[in-house]
């Protein structure tokens, strides 16, 4: 009687193998266009929490503090930065970790219902916890917006939608 060794191992061939890799890059080639979609509405959605956060924070340090705090706006370039009153009325740039002017993504224009002040555009957050009421919208370049919205002095902003148009 004569006995064979089994030689047989399971494994994939190389045909197989690229004919698996195919489909693999087939698919990512279909669905990365939509990905890049995603990113840009995410990024806008992002921009809009860092916003809120910032609202929330001058109110918040307003009336521990028991100074107003201001949320200044240049919507042509797309900045928001805070300021406080030193004391005399006038606002200056804060220090530490809410110092710096915050950029919103490229492509993202910023609308906001308030009019303009003598000097600037910006929400005001007083020591008795009052702000000022506004809508902000973020919209990106596919048409996408985020929307910021208080509609009372008594409220904090908060994010109301975010994404589709």
């Amino acid at each position: 009687m004569l006995i064979r060794p089994n030689h047989f191992r399971s494994a994939f061939t190389l045909l197989e193998l690229v004919l698996v890799m195919g489909i693999v890059v087939l698919i990512a080639g279909l669905v990365a266009p939509s990905l890049g979609g995603f990113a840009t509405g995410r990024r806008t959605i992002d921009a809009g929490t860092r916003m809120v956060a910032l609202a929330n924070y001058a109110r918040t340090q307003s009336i521990s503090e028991a100074c107003a705090y201001r949320l200044n706006f240049d919507v042509s370039a797309g900045k928001y930065w805070l300021t406080k009153d030193d004391g005399t009325g006038k606002f200056a740039s804060l220090s530490g970790d809410f110092s710096q002017q915050y950029t919103v993504p490229d492509g993202v224009r910023i609308t906001i219902d308030i009019a303009p002040q003598a000097d600037g555009l910006y929400l005001g957050f007083q020591p008795d916890g009052t702000v000022d009421p506004s809508h902000i919208t973020l919209t990106d370049s596919s048409g996408g917006n985020t929307k910021i919205a208080c509609e009372s002095a008594t409220e904090s902003y908060r994010v109301e939608t975010g994404g589709g148009t």
